[in-house]
């Protein structure tokens, strides 16, 4: 297997989310956050994210919402409106 150094990814995803870059964010969002299994515990983060106006990882999380399950229509309603 592949070791995987956790504080270097996190470095190299941080300064691409600095950028915009949603697979960035999306990574890094996946390394800070493993205990996270269902939908709605990804929408909540999201919305935690949309309220603190950080409006790229509130996005990421309402995708996982959505990969999780497809029909969570409040993740479905708020990616509509960003």
């Amino acid at each position: 297997g592949v070791a995987v150094n956790h504080s270097k990814a996190k470095a190299f995803y941080k300064k691409g989310e600095s950028k915009g870059h949603y697979k960035s964010a999306l990574n890094l969002l996946l390394l800070e956050n493993q205990e996270i299994e269902s939908a709605d515990e990804w929408y909540e983060l999201g919305e935690q994210y949309y309220q603190d106006e950080n409006y790229l990882r509130a996005r990421v999380c309402w995708r996982q919402a959505v990969k999780i399950d497809s029909k969570h229509t409040e993740a479905l309603y708020n990616l509509g409106l960003l």
